[in-house]
């Protein structure tokens, strides 16, 4: 049933390349540190071993899921078998986890399971609806894998919900932008609020404009270099710098490697 679920996946992302999932697949090992999650996360990996490293290491193997809440800077190596990494990756926002009872412990960030036959058919059909669905009611289907993993025994799922509520939503508008014309006073406009009321919600989520930006950038051009054949300088662009070297420069600093070499282990999906 994995293989008609990627085969669908696949067939979907042919279609088009604008839908609300991604897979990501490597036929060498990728070694990446400095990645920042920005929001809740969930990875189903397909073929291979994904090893994260923060405080522990989590390793997360062939039919297994990992879902993740926001997360600092982690070191992620993507392992393929057979020559093949692959793993199907889900964004979840905030407003998702309203409704999903909370569990009574606090300190939880991740959780991991088996993906059975009742996550996989949720995700089958979240796949299959994606290329008509509006924004509602994808969210309701969201809402409904979230809902699932809670009746599946995962109670902790509602504490993997993001706290950076603001700093997602700044995140999505430079996105949004390709990172043009953004600036603190736009910023403040499109959330109907002053720049003290801005800055004082972001100390408290112990985040900064420049901050979000910079994570916003990379981990944008991160996503391009996996999912699409652009070249290197025009996702550069499409990040917002204004030279391919300085771009180059900036992956090197945070991931540990270039551009070009990351795209050399890349599979074409």
């Amino acid at each position: 049933m994995i293989n008609y679920f990627i085969h669908r996946t696949k067939q979907a992302l042919l279609n088009s390349k604008s839908l609300p999932f991604y897979l990501y697949s490597a036929s060498s090992e990728q070694n990446l540190q400095n990645i920042v999650f920005t929001k809740p996360i969930l990875i189903f990996i397909v073929n291979g071993t994904k090893e994260i490293c923060s405080t522990e290491t989590i390793l997360c193997r062939s039919s297994e899921f990992i879902f993740l809440s926001d997360h600092k800077l982690l070191t992620v190596r993507n392992i393929p078998q057979q020559n093949e990494y692959m793993a199907f990756i889900l964004e979840f926002e905030c407003e998702d986890f309203i409704g999903i009872p909370a569990a009574q412990q606090s300190d939880i960030t991740y959780i991991q399971g088996k993906v059975g036959i009742e996550l996989q058919e949720e995700l089958d059909q979240f796949v299959t609806i994606s290329a008509w669905a509006s924004k509602s009611i994808l969210a309701h289907r969201r809402h409904e894998i979230l809902r699932l993993l809670y009746e599946l025994g995962y109670k902790n799922i509602a504490r993997l919900g993001t706290q950076s509520f603001l700093g997602n939503k700044i995140h999505d508008f430079f996105i949004q932008s390709q990172f043009q014309n953004i600036t603190s006073k736009k910023i403040c406009d499109l959330l109907f609020m002053s720049e003290s009321t801005l800055r004082r919600k972001l100390r408290q989520e112990k985040q900064s404009i420049k901050e979000i930006k910079a994570n916003a950038q990379l981990g944008h051009g991160l996503h391009l270099l996996q999912t699409t054949e652009f070249s290197i300088q025009n996702i550069a662009e499409q990040c917002g710098y204004q030279t391919h070297s300085r771009f180059t420069e900036n992956f090197k600093n945070r991931f540990g490697l270039t551009p070009k070499k990351l795209r050399k282990t890349k599979n074409i999906v």
